[in-house]
């Protein structure tokens, strides 16, 4: 067999587990084996299993029990259950929560190595397509990590405006990879072999901005020794990225308003006008609807730089992708068999990451720097991402004036605890540090449902 298959027995009757073990080893897959379905949970948390073959009748927990509590730690766990009471009511409502499969005892042993075979192949097959699609999504652009629907959206609208000479406004919040948007928008256009370029508005000073776009021409201004070409120029046939286009000044817009309409500049100083053929995209972390409420933005620029608009969506909605992120981080890096703990990934999917994609580099570069080529521990991540534990979003809003009753204070605290903990129950309860029967009881009586 050529990938190893992790398959759990949970039965309370040591010869069925032992001649389970016996059969399925020979068909040369792994195998786990527990008394209890409490010491199952125990397990499958800390090893992850493809599948798991349970008794329905046993002690402290049955097999319907376990299944709806393995469901809640791992949605997509693959269940058979197994009983030696026939019941085709039992096998209906075993098939409604999602197991696999359901055997009666005594079971055919070729019947049940028929149905793990199934199983297996599938789950080969999806694990092949699961990788075509990665590879297909990062051979469009290799630099764009992820595999989120918001991902696969920004790749389309790439794709859709690429080809054309249309004006692009690229927006997002700083460090979500704006200028790696642009680049893959001019790496797909018709302008591939031309020059692609790059300039951020708020690192160029006001008093030289103007001289920067448009050039001058010899003796224009004090210190203007020789001619200057201005970036239109040196961006002639190609792409133009004006990067973080709501810093620049107010009086400059109207001039790059003139230029984007006319596709001709003036060198400051000269009298010569210049036609220019080049593809303009420009970014912005600012929201120029409301810069254009307080003046601060032209309105009829904005109309002309936003024929087409791409939004980057932030990192904290779209984490997913991180872990993919962190897996190429360390390809480019060159470090072999590096390994992010579970512990470590946790931590750092809890965190929102305000500086985004930018800020988690940065991280990734600190944890490699401080754990050596070991697997980083999370005491080696920042004390603010060890410590982000949501306090946000879990203090009631008291701005209202109004003073809410314990009941209610336990109740918003267990809802957004099991928001935080996406709706699995298990790690709600050990948040929470109450059994989960004790917040079985209390979801249905404060009817929390999400």
């Amino acid at each position: 067999m050529s990938n190893i298959f992790r398959i759990l027995i949970v039965d309370d009757e040591i010869d069925m587990r032992e001649s389970l073990q016996e059969l399925l080893t020979r068909e040369g897959y792994f195998i786990d084996e527990v008394a209890n379905g409490k010491n199952a949970l125990e397990k499958y948390s800390k090893n992850k299993y493809d599948l798991v073959i349970s008794d329905i009748i046993m002690p402290e927990m049955d097999g319907i029990e376990l299944l709806k509590n393995l469901k809640d730690i791992d949605p997509e766990v693959i269940v058979i259950l197994i009983t030696g009471y026939s019941s085709i009511q039992g096998a209906i409502n075993a098939i409604k929560l999602g197991a696999e499969d359901y055997f009666t005892k005594p079971f055919k042993a070729v019947e049940i190595k028929k149905v793990i075979r199934r199983i297996y192949e599938n789950k080969n097959l999806t694990q092949r397509n699961e990788l075509l699609t990665q590879q297909i999504m990062r051979s469009d652009f290799p630099e764009i990590i992820g595999k989120s629907r918001v991902i696969r959206n920004l790749k389309k609208d790439i794709n859709t405006v690429a080809d054309s000479n249309v004006t692009v406004l690229i927006t997002g919040e700083s460090g979500t990879g704006k200028e790696l948007v642009a680049r893959a928008l001019h790496q797909t256009s018709l302008r591939k072999n031309t020059p692609f370029v790059p300039i951020n508005c708020a690192a160029v000073p006001n008093d030289l901005l103007e001289s920067e776009f448009f050039g001058h021409e010899k003796g224009a201004f004090s210190g203007a020794l020789k001619r200057k070409y201005g970036i239109f120029e040196v961006a002639e046939n190609g792409t133009l990225f004006l990067d973080e286009i709501g810093e620049m000044p107010y009086a400059l817009q109207a001039k790059l308003l003139r230029t984007v309409e006319t596709k001709k500049i003036r060198r400051i100083g000269g009298t010569e006008q210049i036609y220019i053929d080049l593809r303009l995209i420009c970014s912005t972390n600012r929201d120029l609807k409301e810069e254009i409420k307080e003046k601060r933005f032209r309105e009829d620029l904005y109309f002309r730089l936003s024929t087409y608009i791409i939004f980057i969506a932030p990192l904290r909605d779209r984490k997913e992708d991180i872990p993919l992120i962190i897996e190429n981080f360390i390809q480019k890096k060159r470090i072999p068999n590096m390994i992010i703990p579970p512990d470590t990934l946790d931590t750092l999917m809890a965190y929102d990451w305000p500086g985004n994609i930018r800020e988690l580099e940065n991280v990734l570069e600190r944890i490699l720097l401080i754990s050596k080529g070991q697997a980083p521990t999370p005491d080696s991540l920042p004390a603010d991402i060890r410590n982000a534990n949501h306090l946000d979003s879990v203090i009631p809003d008291t701005t209202s004036g109004k003073i809410l009753t314990l009941e209610e204070l336990e109740r918003d605290y267990i809802e957004k605890i099991y928001r935080i903990c996406k709706g699995n129950k298990v790690k709600t309860a050990k948040s929470l540090d109450i059994g989960l029967k004790t917040l079985y009881r209390k979801l249905n009586k404060f009817a929390i449902n999400i």
